[in-house]
């Protein structure tokens, strides 16, 4: 009897441990997508909302969670994000806040594992239906107020008022160079001049 009485408290022990078990992974989180509720620019940090609710269950809103932001040296890409953009929220092993305030080397604020208060937002995950279009093999840098450089001196804002522009000037060049004799063929984004004395080509990208 007593045999029997173990073995009934050893499954006991076990489903209970594996229950316990299971409790505890589910709250581990890794990764999940996440949408943008509120972005706030200067301080590059996002309110953030979780659509994939596991059980069904309500998810809290992520507030303040830095927005990851590409860039080393002096160089950096910054983008206009806005509500509705969607990304990848991926939970860091600790909570990182002590050090995104301070820089310095320590101990993490509490002692929480992978706990959604360590998300950071990763923009550009997007929904099937949503994605980028552009041209096969082509880097393309797009947007409605693209600039290179970090000063009013220095930089290059390609709006479209430089690209009509430029595409003015190609054109005027074109008409040029047909007086001239030479061949002038246009494609998309692109004036090709062969000058007929030299039959050396040119080639100006719009």
């Amino acid at each position: 009897m007593s045999d029997v009485n173990d073995t009934l408290g050893s499954v006991g022990r076990a489903e209970m441990l594996g229950r316990t078990l299971d409790a505890r992974i589910r709250n581990i989180r890794t990764a999940t997508p996440g949408v943008i509720n509120r972005y706030l620019e200067g301080d590059q940090v996002a309110d953030v909302e979780l659509p994939v609710r596991p059980g069904g269950e309500a998810q809290p809103v992520l507030a303040s969670r830095p927005v990851l932001i590409m860039g080393g040296g002096d160089g950096y890409l910054v983008f206009p994000y806005s509500a509705g953009d969607t990304g990848l929220v991926v939970v860091c092993d600790t909570d990182i806040g002590a050090w995104r305030a301070s820089g310095d080397v320590g101990p993490p604020a509490d002692d929480g594992r992978h706990g959604l208060g360590g998300g950071v937002f990763i923009p550009g995950l997007r929904v099937a239906g949503e994605e980028v279009a552009a041209p096969a093999g082509a880097t393309v840098l797009a947007g409605g107020d693209v600039r290179l450089g970090d000063s009013a001196a220095t930089k290059l804002a390609m709006n479209d008022d430089i690209v009509g522009a430029i595409n003015t000037w190609a054109a005027a060049v074109s008409v040029a160079i047909t007086a001239l004799g030479g061949d002038v063929t246009a494609a998309t984004g692109q004036l090709a001049i062969d000058l007929a004395a030299s039959k050396s080509k040119i080639k100006v990208d719009s």
